[in-house]
């Protein structure tokens, strides 16, 4: 999937990926640089094509982004 980062801080995050019904589908660590613009994060195959709600935690901070997302 590929994220839009901009303005965001730089650092590690927690991207988790929610079903519809709020079960936790994949969890995974990242590396955030402050300039990248656009991230490009590789699902495994058993996350199949639908609506999903995507959460970003900035494992310093605590603060998080959430926001609606389609796999398609």
């Amino acid at each position: 999937i590929n994220i839009d980062w901009n303005k965001k801080e730089q650092g590690n995050y927690t991207m988790q990926l929610y079903s519809q019904s709020g079960y936790l589908v994949h969890t995974q660590d990242l590396y955030i640089e402050k300039k990248s613009g656009r991230l490009n994060v590789e699902l495994p195959a058993s996350v199949s094509a639908g609506s999903y709600f995507i959460k970003m935690t900035n494992r310093r901070t605590g603060k998080f982004v959430s926001e609606k997302i389609i796999i398609e």
